[in-house]
Formats: structure tokens, sequence, C-alpha cells
């Protein structure tokens, strides 16, 4: 993991994201938050809760700009609108390190996907089964 975790190739995939994907500024266009949206609007024909889940991401390398935030801010509440879904934010709380990613927006194998899925069971897992276990 040590290799996976070397700053030159934290850097170099880091850079292949805002590249590919414009991890930092997070510009969304109409057609894209229109797939989102019909993505979800599918689900929900199928299924009886949907959720968005914004996930982690290294932090300790990624830092969205400011207008990224908004951008950001603004895509999902107008999908919120359209879909009425709930929005599960673990995004930036709690604080993920280095250590659980093996690049920018990929978590380890061990340690990072077992943390986000224990995440995500404490989110779902109805309160009186949390206390049971």
């Amino acid at each position: 993991m040590q290799r996976m975790q070397d700053p030159v190739r934290m850097e170099s995939a880091l850079q292949q994201r805002i590249s590919c994907c414009d991890i930092l500024g997070l510009e969304m266009s109409p057609e894209m938050i229109a797939h989102v949206i019909e993505t979800i609007r599918y689900a929900q024909s199928i299924a009886k809760d949907v959720d968005i889940v914004v996930m982690p991401q290294n932090q300790d390398i990624v830092h969205v700009s400011p207008q990224g935030e908004e951008n950001f801010k603004k895509a999902l509440a107008e999908v919120v609108a359209a879909t009425g879904v709930d929005v599960v934010d673990i995004y930036k709380e709690p604080y993920l390190g280095i250590e659980y990613f093996f690049d920018a927006d990929h978590y380890t194998f061990f340690k990072g996907r077992s943390k986000v899925t224990q995440m995500m069971a404490d989110h779902y897992l109805p309160q009186e089964e949390k206390e049971t276990h």
C-alpha cells in the first residue's frame, strides 16, 4: 500500500482526475444533471427508497475550489428538487485521512472500504439494532 500512496503517484492521480473529471471545479452540464435525475427516477420506479450518498474523497490531496463547492451544491439542490431524494452527506465529516485512500478518490481495499461500509451501516441500521450490536 505504501507504493500506492506514494506522494508522486497521488499527485499524478489527482492531475488525472482534474483532467478527466474536473474534480476541483465540479462544473456539471445541464445534460449531466438531467442524466442523474433520469437515473434516480428510474431507480425510484423499481425501489422503495432511493438516496444520494455524497461519498468522502481524499481531502489530503483533493481541495475542491470554492466555485466547485458552489457548483456541487447547486447541482445537488437541483437533483433533490427534481426527485425528492434524501441526501446522505459523508463527504467531509467524519474526516478520512490519506490512509483510507489509494488515490484521489478510491478507498484502500481494507481500511478505506471497511470504514465507508461501517459508516453506511451506521447510517442505515435502525437505532434499536445499533444498541444490540
